[in-house]
């Protein structure tokens, strides 16, 4: 039997098309709505938007590169820019994409929270601004008040920032230490239960509001242990040991669940720890992330290991993030989760600091 080709291909409808550019990467999402009308209605459609967001992955870590300057005068390197760059969980550096670059302006503006593509920064006491790199938007939030300010809790340098989907804003919550959004909660890392190898955690329902406790990974070290989501799972990665790093993994989520050590990542020899035992406060600049390739990162300025839970090997060692044109490149705790959504807050309170911001 002889098949015959048709006189005209088949047309693609606009579901078609839209299936198509829901499933392509972010960047390619913005180049496609350049093409033709017909695909920027599709692009720039919220519900085409919002449906995009959700399939993404919290999988770059955020990394802060310096950029120095010598002036003549004096002979010495001073910091003059700031550049915020993403690093794919799967040590992929052809992927490693800059987000923005901004002036060195104040120590106080700083980076301190990212939650669904939005990121949270504090240029001052009270004073915070809302950044979109993807979408090239930015937005002042409104004033701390006084009586706010003064309170000892706004002093501290860690917060919750969340998207509460009833309200359909991103809101701000004081608390020490950074948490992890998953399943609709923020969980903070682990405290240790005194006199035993059991930790706790504190959990906060975003939808609710409301704050509970769930036990954490049984270790002896549970200051020293990170968290992260990979593929719908709550990931403990325990920081406390000389010459390997524990994973522990949530099982049944809820007041059912019960913590699972299931792998043991060996730390490379060099510069990945240099015998240098951890504090609490190191955390700050270690990465800990996962995606739903199995691929997880680990490590710190000085080198990061991707390992992969599936195949149980270190699949890739990164020690480039160290360089020597003075430009330094630190890690940050900070995930990036792309989101193309145009938030309204945006429009309504611009930026005065955008044009300082490259992108």
């Amino acid at each position: 039997m002889v098949m015959k080709l048709a006189d005209r291909p088949p047309q693609l409808t606009l579901d078609n098309y839209r299936e198509i550019l829901v499933r392509l990467p972010t960047k390619d999402v913005l180049r496609c709505g350049t093409i033709c009308m017909e695909w920027r209605s599709i692009t720039t459609n919220p519900a085409f938007l919002a449906d995009h967001a959700r399939r993404q992955e919290a999988d770059q870590v955020l990394l802060y590169k310096y950029l120095h300057r010598q002036f003549p005068s004096n002979d010495r390197w001073v910091i003059v820019d700031i550049v915020l760059e993403a690093l794919h969980v799967s040590g992929d550096e052809a992927r490693r994409q800059r987000l923005i670059h901004y002036p060195n302006k104040t120590r106080d503006w700083l980076l301190i929270a990212s939650s669904y593509g939005v990121l949270l920064f504090r240029k001052g006491e009270g004073l915070y601004l809302l950044c979109n790199p993807l979408t090239r938007k930015w937005a002042d939030l409104p004033r701390l008040t006084v009586a706010l300010r003064r309170d000892k809790i706004i002093q501290d340098k860690e917060y919750a920032f969340y998207f509460h989907q009833p309200s359909n804003e991103y809101r701000l919550l004081c608390r020490l230490t950074m948490p992890v959004p998953l399943h609709g909660h923020l969980h903070w890392p682990p405290h240790q239960v005194s006199g035993s190898d059991q930790t706790s955690m504190v959990v906060f329902d975003m939808r609710l509001e409301t704050f509970t406790e769930m036990a954490g990974p049984p270790t002896t070290t549970g200051t020293l242990v990170k968290l992260f989501d990979m593929d719908g799972l709550l990931v403990g990665a325990d920081f406390g040991k000389e010459d390997h790093i524990d994973l522990w993994f949530l099982e049944s989520y809820g007041k059912a669940g019960r913590w699972e050590l299931r792998h043991q990542v060996a730390i490379p020899s060099g510069p990945y720890n240099a015998s240098i035992i951890l504090g609490p406060l190191d955390l700050l600049s270690v990465a800990a992330a996962g995606n739903s390739h199995g691929n997880v990162m680990l490590g710190s300025t000085y080198g990061l290991v991707v390992y992969n839970v599936k195949t149980r090997q270190i699949v890739k060692t990164i020690n480039t993030l160290v360089t020597t044109d003075n430009n330094d490149v630190v890690v940050s705790r900070h995930m990036f989760r792309a989101n193309l959504v145009q938030h309204p807050h945006f429009a309504m309170r611009p930026s005065a600091e955008l044009p300082f911001v490259h992108f």
